[in-house]
Parts: structure tokens; sequence; C-alpha cells
């Protein structure tokens, strides 16, 4: 069980939101594994997009979970012109509210070289 810290009322383990207030609650610390190995030697380990969609909490509502995508945007100047996107962004959306984070992908570690290399010869994303 897990005590809402706004009402103090019990909730069951897997809630995410109190169940008298509607307040947000932590979400479980365990990785959640949606598929079965693949390959050999697949640790079946979450990614750092999965992490952040569980992890995350709202700005506006305090809940947690929210859907991770990754967008990429073209810079200033020569990049621009010739359709280069080099800059990369992760996008997290509230699942309750729809509020809208941007990170930098390089920060938090999602960056991708080749993808990069590709847009470049082969016009890509």
């Amino acid at each position: 069980m897990i005590i809402c810290p706004s009402c103090k009322t019990e909730n069951p383990q897997s809630a995410y939101r109190c169940t008298n207030c509607n307040y947000g609650i932590a979400p479980r610390l365990t990785p959640i594994r949606r598929h079965k190995p693949r390959y050999i030697g697949d640790t079946m380990e979450e990614t750092k997009a999965e992490e952040l969609g569980r992890t995350y909490r709202c700005a506006n509502c305090r809940s947690y979970g929210g859907q991770v995508k990754q967008i990429a945007a073209t810079g200033t100047g020569v990049s621009r012109m010739i359709d280069f996107q080099f800059n990369e962004f992760i996008v997290v959306s509230c699942s309750f509210c729809g509020l809208v984070q941007m990170y930098d992908a390089n920060i938090v570690g999602g960056n991708a070289n080749g993808w990069r290399i590709l847009d470049f010869l082969f016009g890509i994303d």
C-alpha cells in the first residue's frame, strides 16, 4: 500500500493517482519489462526513454507517467538551407493533462550520431 502525501489515505501499490484526492503518487521503482528476450544476451532492461516516461512527474498536475518521443530540428544558417536536422530533442507529454516538455537528447543521453550521418547523406527523418 502507498500512503498519499496529500490526504494520508492508503492506495493500492499499482495506483499512480490517489483514489481520494487525485494527487499524483510515486511510480513503481522496479523497471517494467515489456518484452521477452529477443536474442541471446538481451538483458531486457528499459531504455532511457522508457525510464523517463515511467518516472516523469508533470509540473502542471503533479501526476506520474508520460509518453516519450524523439524529434529532430534544423538549426540556423547552412544546416537550415540543406535541411540537415542537427538538433535532437526528447519530448515528454503528460499522460493525464497533456503538458509537453522538451529535453536535449545529448544531455539526457539519447544521442544518435549514426542517424545524423544517415540524415546528412540521404535526407532521412
